[in-house]
């Protein structure tokens, strides 16, 4: 693909209790108003229901018509997460994007053109959803660690100091880069590592990983000098996550599964 330089921002939706009523999306929507950075596009793609769903249609039809100046994307088969966000990359023009579930809303401003400027490698940038954000490894962040900033002839190299290099990432809202992303759930489905999640995989991998190298149970017997950090490191090195600070910006998730 010949992707344009920019963001497109992408919203993925799905059926839940709550619909027909439009109310957690355009919390959602209404949420990233604070993101001031000019999109190339706004999408929003609709997953295909599991079963006939007269009140997610309804939904939809809401939906378009409430934003006429979206590109409405749907699926033709029920595709979940995986799914749905491929849908999106494939359509997608540009080499980033930002994707916001439908549940979640933003506190902050998403720093995307801080980032971008940056000099640096990466590929996920995410939103924790702790107000006083990751302050120790928890199961799905086992290893969180400062990255490392050079200053080289009076300019910075590396990551921004409002970021946290994360073995693991979320899902929730992210920045990304599409050829990425697309290339990593070709290979998931392929290797049929997920059929749902892509979050998922990189938590699975690297947990089956230190476990067998340090022959412990859980994450919280990893040394914090482990002798197999380089491998760790490796490991990371093909998915290039780092986390948002919460001081600048988190989510809060509004439960679209339960939320009547």
């Amino acid at each position: 693909m010949t992707l344009k330089d920019g963001v497109s921002l992408i919203y993925i939706t799905s059926p839940i209790p709550s619909h027909p009523s439009t109310e957690l999306l355009d919390a959602s929507i209404n949420s990233m108003k604070s993101t001031t950075y000019p999109f190339y596009e706004k999408v929003i793609v609709y997953d295909f229901p599991t079963s006939s769903n007269i009140n997610y249609n309804k939904y939809k039809k809401k939906v378009k018509k409430k934003y006429p100046t979206y590109t409405h994307l749907e699926l033709k088969k029920h595709g979940h997460f995986i799914g749905t966000l491929k849908k999106a990359l494939l359509y997608c023009k540009t080499k980033y994007f930002l994707l916001v579930q439908h549940d979640i809303t933003l506190i902050g401003a998403f720093p995307v053109k801080q980032i971008l400027d940056a000099v640096f490698n990466w590929n996920i940038i995410f939103t924790h959803h702790k107000p006083k954000g990751l302050t120790k490894p928890t199961h799905w962040f086992p290893i969180i660690q400062k990255p490392r900033r050079l200053k080289v002839k009076g300019k910075i190299i590396g990551p921004p100091s409002f970021l946290l290099k994360t073995f693991g990432w979320s899902e929730r809202i992210f920045l990304s880069k599409t050829k990425f992303m697309l290339d990593k759930i070709n290979e998931i489905q392929q290797k049929k590592l997920s059929s749902k999640f892509v979050e998922s995989v990189f938590n699975k991998q690297f947990t089956k990983m230190f476990k067998k190298l340090e022959n412990i149970k859980t994450y919280k017997d990893i040394p914090k000098k482990s002798k197999h950090q380089k491998e760790y490191n490796n490991y990371w090195d093909t998915w290039k996550c780092y986390a948002i600070k919460s001081k600048v910006c988190y989510h809060k998730h509004l439960f679209g599964r339960t939320a009547k």
